[in-house]
């Protein structure tokens, strides 16, 4: 009972924290006027919509959360998951005439199973948040019909991902698990980190334009800058592809390749409507910074706090997957199935996670911050491109401080332009204190000089005395 005790302590403990961040942001937005540096941007009519807009959102997203804590109250405290595992079992057995030994197929059952239901459950918001809220905002009928066309297009596309590609290695994961070896978790945090690096291989090349149509970028005067611009840096560009954009929303200039010593090979993938609303500098500005996250490797720094939450999320695993009493806590007797483990410990470990997220979200900011200053000390003044892109995508422009660490991988749009104010001061006050150290010097010579020709008169004075 401990660990179903534990783990609703967690999670409410989670949603009042949210609560808590959600009530802040809502006071904030409710109680913002638009901010003057935005003045030549956003219209006051652009900025209120903005706001109506963010503001039923954070609710509709906290009636959400709300509805899914009930929901996940009434799983738990009414034993409905060993109701999945009992249905799981007489499928199994009619179709295949499997008992409670074949272990994986039950498993792999019966998470697929919850899953589903978690999909129709989430379904009626989804729908109900592009047909109704985000309705509001676009400019027509039309554009509402492709947004839930494209949302049942993507979702088919990842139930046929998940069936094809993701049971089988679920199955094998679940195999895993079941050898019950002391080491378990460290094969399966070995085979996590080579799947993560070749699905950040495929991706580019593979997955992406499973969901996008991609071309290549046409030649330009753009283009000509874009491959000047990286070539400055010391970047040879392999490829540069235009992504095409099937909703309002998103999009970015991402740089994908590999560097080895001197040999690198560069993608540049440009999203459409990014293009739509830069103009060459500001997009050049977003390319720089794009580059410098290359340049740092911040993609292989993201990749080994990925894995380093693996490991966390593996090891603290195996101590719960195989103690009975773990799974008696939430209605399964006599029961050690891997799936059933992996989904309980799911629900387990959603504290810890978010404490992980939030320690990712630190560092992710600080290489956001890094990489604006990159570009300003390129030469590229990126705030208006921020600007622009975060008034077309539709993004909240205020943003609670707290809220924004808790939640976003990426400062907000008034947190990143005062970040670049005050590194502007202070190269202003470098250059101003350079310049006056200069005078300085300068002033010091001239005082020598002129004592040097102050003395030199005196001496030449005092020999002619001598002399006469």
């Amino acid at each position: 009972m401990k660990y179903l005790l534990l783990t609703l302590f967690f999670n409410v403990t989670i949603y009042l924290i949210e609560f808590y961040l959600d009530i802040r942001q809502y006071f904030k937005l409710k109680g913002s006027s638009l901010p003057a540096r935005l003045n030549n941007y956003v219209t006051p009519k652009q900025f209120h919509d903005m706001k109506t807009y963010n503001l039923l959102r954070l609710s509709f997203t906290r009636l959400q959360s709300t509805f899914a804590l009930f929901i996940e109250f009434m799983i738990l405290l009414f034993y409905i998951l060993p109701s999945f595992y009992r249905f799981s079992l007489r499928l199994n057995h009619w179709i295949f005439g499997w008992d409670e030994t074949h272990e994986i197929g039950i498993g792999v059952t019966f998470l697929f199973l919850t899953s589903a239901f978690s999909a129709v459950l989430k379904m009626p918001f989804e729908l109900y948040r592009l047909s109704v809220i985000d309705s509001k905002f676009v400019e027509s009928a039309v554009e509402t019909t492709r947004a839930i066309a494209g949302w049942v297009i993507d979702q088919a596309k990842v139930f046929l991902l998940t069936t094809f590609i993701g049971i089988p290695l679920l199955s094998l994961i679940l195999k895993l698990l079941s050898m019950g070896s002391a080491f378990h978790w460290s094969y399966l945090w070995m085979g996590s980190i080579a799947v993560s690096v070749v699905i950040s291989e495929l991706y580019p090349n593979y997955l992406l334009p499973l969901f996008y149509k991609i071309e290549p970028f046409p030649e330009s005067d753009i283009r000509t800058k874009i491959e000047g611009t990286i070539a400055r840096l010391g970047f040879p560009v392999k490829d540069i592809v235009l992504i095409e954009n099937f909703s309002s929303g998103g999009g970015n200039v991402v740089v994908t390749g590999s560097a080895t010593g001197q040999a690198t090979n560069l993608r540049i993938s440009i999203y459409q409507n990014v293009l739509e609303t830069l103009n060459e500098d500001d997009l050049l500005a977003i390319l720089v910074h794009e580059l410098n996250h290359f340049i740092c490797k911040d993609n292989m720094k993201d990749l080994a706090m990925q894995i380093i939450s693996m490991a966390i999320f593996l090891l603290s695993l195996s101590r719960c997957i195989y103690d009975k009493e773990f799974y008696k806590s939430f209605g399964f007797e006599n029961v050690t199935n891997p799936g059933i483990g992996l989904l309980l410990f799911s629900y387990y470990y959603q504290a810890i996670g978010s404490a992980i997220s939030v320690i990712t979200n630190i560092v992710h900011r600080q290489f956001e911050y890094n990489c604006d200053i990159f570009a300003e000390e390129n030469g590229y003044s990126i705030d208006e491109a921020l600007i622009k892109m975060h008034v077309d995508n539709v993004f909240s422009l205020i943003v609670d401080k707290h809220y924004s660490r808790y939640y976003n991988s990426h400062p907000s749009l008034l947190e990143r332009i005062e970040n670049i104010k005050l590194y502007r001061e202070r190269k202003k006050k470098t250059l101003v204190f350079s310049s006056s150290l200069g005078d300085l010097i300068d002033l010091e010579e001239r005082k020598l000089r002129k004592q040097q020709e102050e003395q030199g008169e005196s001496m030449t004075g005092e020999n002619k005395a001598k002399l006469e």
